[in-house]
């Protein structure tokens, strides 16, 4: 698989929203409109799209600037592009100073920043709150950073026996400080192995890095993305219409566990079943909009209009505006009526 086999796909960090939402109105503005031209064109003028370099874990971590002084920071892996933070030109390079994104061990790691300093903090100085799921295959806090590897095999990636037990004791969360004194060349050599298999790392020279990194980059966000609290990944014109009409956090991202409904195929009627505020009706809209996009033929009409229904008769034009708001959502594919005027 090659780069221009892949679509481009767009999607945020759940810290984004809050940073771009406490900058002024114009300022705001100005931000969304430099995605906007960063979803048309990456190498636009005057966004200055910069690799940043000289620090571990920045081989992903780009900015593009918004005004003289606003940028946004983001990572960039092939044709997938996620948004990290919006802000003042040095809050964003401080920033960037002290975390990295992990696309988290193969399989069952969560996709994210990760700290590459001790005293790490959000832009407006907070601590950036652990994200972890309870009840799913995930790396919980206890667990070593590179519980994957046995010990002979971090000897021969290049640890030595002292730096084996301080990554024994290291979690995800606690690294820099069971290593505070670690350097960057190491640093980044964690980093590669943590997201790596050990089939996978020691086959480097013989795959291409720049795909498989693009692929499993791509992989972790869609399979585990939702773990981390990323989004879900757009399309340039999903993407278009979130900048255009933002909508709340709890329409764009799905639990696991809801999103596995969402583009489940089941074989006949199916029932979900949940206590009050659970997310019934969010899993609905996304659902729709799903079925919707699944039935829609090459010249964009749906071959099979779907229903939503509700016993309640005020609710239909409610879950239709939603719907509408929905990023993914297909226009006039869905038909929201009550149900004693759909009997």
């Amino acid at each position: 698989m090659n780069q221009s086999a892949l679509d481009q796909k767009y999607g945020f960090d759940p810290g984004f929203p809050s940073s771009r939402d406490k900058l002024t109105p114009s300022a705001s503005q100005r931000v969304t409109d430099a995605i906007g031209k960063y979803l048309q064109a990456p190498d636009t003028p005057g966004l200055n799209l910069e690799k940043l370099q000289g620090n571990p874990g920045k081989k992903r971590l780009w900015t593009i600037r918004a005004s003289r002084e606003l940028r946004v920071l983001l990572v960039r892996e092939g044709p997938t592009s996620i948004f990290l933070r919006a802000g003042h030109h040095d809050a964003i390079y401080r920033f960037a100073e002290q975390w990295t994104w992990t696309s988290g061990p193969p399989h069952d790691g969560i996709p994210g920043l990760i700290a590459t300093k001790s005293d790490a903090v959000d832009l407006d100085g907070s601590p950036l709150v652990s994200r972890r799921t309870s009840g799913q295959r995930v790396l919980d806090s206890e667990r070593s950073i590179l519980a994957r590897w046995g010990t002979p095999d971090l000897l021969k990636a290049g640890f030595d026996k002292d730096q084996v037990n301080l990554l024994r004791h290291a979690t995800q969360d606690t690294l820099h400080d069971v290593w505070p004194d670690m350097d960057n060349d190491m640093l980044d050599q964690v980093m590669d192995c943590l997201e790596q298999s050990l089939d996978e790392w020691f086959q480097r020279q013989f795959i291409s890095d720049e795909e498989a990194e693009a692929k499993r980059f791509r992989e972790a966000i869609v399979e585990r993305g939702a773990l981390g609290g990323l989004s879900s990944l757009l399309t340039q014109e999903e993407f278009q219409r979130l900048l255009s009409a933002p909508i709340e956090d709890w329409m764009i991202f799905l639990h696991p566990a809801q999103r596995a409904l969402v583009d489940r195929r089941f074989t006949g009627p199916a029932r979900v079943r949940g206590a009050a505020g659970t997310g019934k009706t969010v899993v609905a809209l996304h659902r729709a909009a799903a079925l919707a996009k699944r039935y829609k033929d090459d010249l964009g009409h749906v071959e099979k209009p779907i229903l939503f229904t509700t016993f309640i008769r005020s609710l239909p034009p409610v879950f239709e505006n939603l719907y509408r708001r929905l990023p993914t959502a297909v226009e006039g594919a869905v038909e929201f009526i009550h149900i004693n005027s759909l009997g």
